[in-house]
């Protein structure tokens, strides 16, 4: 009994095999390892301005009276 004349080895399954291979899908796999190292150290730097701010504003509200804590 034949199958509509589609077996495991068409070019339509070879072709969906091989779409992975494309710039977009090396390109999404080589950009992490390339662009979070340096997006870790701007996290890092902003993260540490970021609690300097709000400590710095805890403490001016602390010694100007506020009543907002």
């Amino acid at each position: 009994m034949q199958t509509l004349g589609l077996s495991d080895s068409t070019p339509r399954t070879e072709s969906r095999l091989k779409s992975r291979d494309t710039f977009f899908d090396k390109f999404a796999d080589q950009w992490p390892t390339f662009i979070l190292p340096k997006i870790k150290i701007l996290y890092y730097i902003f993260s540490f301005e970021f609690v300097v701010l709000v400590v710095a504003g805890l403490v001016i509200m602390i010694l100007h009276g506020g009543h907002a804590l």
